[in-house]
């Protein structure tokens, strides 16, 4: 089989979050900005953050972990129309700010900083670009041990990536099941799981899950592209609009 290691993400807004509400879209940034969104980091441990996990415990040796180029797009998105990744970092890090003007946005204090769940889940995806796993970490463990139960998913999704790029499957299923289990209809999640058993050799679950995408998108091409690599793998033939009517 191919790489199964592929980037997803799923933003805030995609649950209906409205980002702007966060951070500062109408200030300029400059074109030279270079603050960077640091989270804080957590002192104690918690069985939402998932600390238990082997991962866990290796993410600051982390050495088949790279940068995740493609989520570049994704980040920028965030921004204020066509920002350098820079300069929305630099918006990103000054909504994180305790300063007087960024506390009369809804920047609603956490239970341990003054940093909003959100802005350390966007800031979680800067870090991946920059394939920067202990940052990443750091951002996923603040927006889990602050967000809304329901919003977890999104921070546990970020996490099974990471850990599924790092090579620690196991542990990237177990984060990922978890998100699963707060949004069982989530395509990103299912294509997810999909992949990380790819990458475990457990070809029927992964197709189970590249099935389970489709029947959620009908139309998602790397689902069907998969799919036909499976079975064209295993010397079988794959008729998708039998299975599933989804072509």
């Amino acid at each position: 089989m191919q790489d199964q290691t592929v980037s997803t993400w799923v933003s805030v807004t995609a649950k209906g979050v409205n980002f702007e509400e966060f951070m500062d879209m109408k200030s300029e940034v400059s074109h030279v900005a270079n603050a960077e969104p640091v989270c804080p980091d957590l002192k104690h441990s918690s069985l939402v953050t998932l600390d238990h996990l082997p991962a866990y415990r290796l993410h600051d040796q982390f050495i088949f972990y790279k940068p995740e180029k493609a989520l570049t797009d994704a980040f920028q998105g965030l921004g204020n129309g066509r920002e350098r990744m820079e300069q929305v970092a630099s918006r990103i890090a000054n909504a994180m700010s305790p300063s007087k003007k960024n506390r009369s946005l809804k920047n609603i204090s956490s239970s341990d900083t003054n940093i909003h769940w959100t802005l350390s889940t966007a800031s979680t995806l800067y870090w991946r670009v920059k394939g920067d796993a202990v940052n990443a970490i750091k951002c996923l463990r603040h927006s889990l041990n602050n967000s809304p139960a329901d919003m977890k998913d999104i921070s546990l999704l970020s996490m099974a990536n990471i850990y599924h790029q790092a090579g620690f499957l196991h542990s990237a299923l177990i984060a990922c099941g978890s998100a699963l289990g707060i949004s069982p209809n989530l395509v990103a999640i299912h294509f997810t799981l999909a992949n990380i058993y790819s990458s475990m050799a457990d070809y029927n679950n992964a197709l189970q899950f590249y099935y389970s995408t489709l029947s959620l998108q009908s139309n998602f091409e790397p689902a069907k592209e998969r799919i036909r690599i499976i079975y064209c793998n295993s010397g079988q033939s794959v008729n998708l609009r039998n299975r599933f009517e989804v072509l």
